[in-house]
C-alpha cells in the first residue's frame, strides 16, 4: 500500500499532535503530583478528604460556616487561653493539664524546653447557649537552651487545624474537648 505526499504529511501532522497532547497531559500530571504535602497527599481537594474522614463529615461542615461578629467577641477570651497554652512551657504533662485543663495540648512540654514560637489563626467558630466551638490553624516550634529544635507541630506552610469545644462555666469559657486533625 502506497501512501501519497500528501497523506504522507497528514499522517505526520496527526501522530506528531498526538504526541503534543500526550505530553501536555504528562506534564500536568507530573505538576500535581510533585506538589504534595509531607504525607504524599497532594494539596487540594484530597487534603480536604484526607480531613473530612479524620473529623467526620458533620464536625468538619463547621469549617463552612460563617461565624458572627459577636460569638468571635464572645469566644475572644477562650482565644486568648489557647495564646497562653501555645506560650507555655512544662517539664511535665501533669503540671501542663493542671494549670492549662484541656488546652494543655498546645504547650510545649518538654524538660528540656527553653523557649517556643507559634502561629495561630482564627477560622470560625460558634456559641449556642452554654456550649461553643471554634476553630483554629496553627504551627509551633519548641527549642531547647542551645537552640536546638526540639519539638514542632505543623508548618508555617502547613498548619495543624484543631477544633476546640467548650462550655461555659461560671462565665468564663473552659475548653471541653480537642480535636486536632491530621
Amino acid at each position: 500500500m502506497k501512501f501519497s505526499s500528501k497523506s504522507k504529511k497528514i499522517l505526520l501532522a496527526v501522530i506528531c499532535s498526538l504526541i503534543c497532547i500526550l505530553l501536555v497531559i504528562w506534564l500536568a500530571v507530573s505538576f500535581f503530583s510533585n506538589h504534595s504535602d509531607d504525607n504524599g497527599f497532594p494539596f487540594g481537594e484530597d487534603e480536604n478528604i484526607r480531613e473530612l474522614n479524620w473529623f467526620g463529615e458533620e464536625t468538619y461542615s463547621e469549617l463552612h460556616e460563617t461565624c458572627s461578629d459577636k460569638d468571635i467577641n464572645g469566644l475572644q477570651p477562650l482565644l486568648d487561653d489557647i495564646e497562653h497554652a501555645c506560650s507555655s512551657i512544662y517539664a511535665t504533662t501533669k503540671e501542663a493539664e493542671k494549670d492549662l485543663g484541656k488546652l494543655y495540648v498546645f504547650s510545649a512540654i518538654r524538660d528540656t524546653a527553653a523557649r517556643e514560637e507559634h502561629q495561630i489563626y482564627f477560622i470560625t467558630g460558634k456559641v449556642s447557649g452554654d456550649n461553643a466551638y471554634l476553630w483554629i490553624k496553627y504551627w509551633q516550634r519548641v527549642y531547647d537552651t542551645t537552640g536546638k529544635e526540639i519539638m514542632g507541630r505543623g508548618s508555617q506552610k502547613e498548619m495543624i487545624k484543631v477544633r476546640i469545644a467548650a462550655e461555659e462555666q461560671d462565665g468564663k469559657w473552659v475548653a471541653t474537648k480537642t480535636m486536632q486533625g491530621p
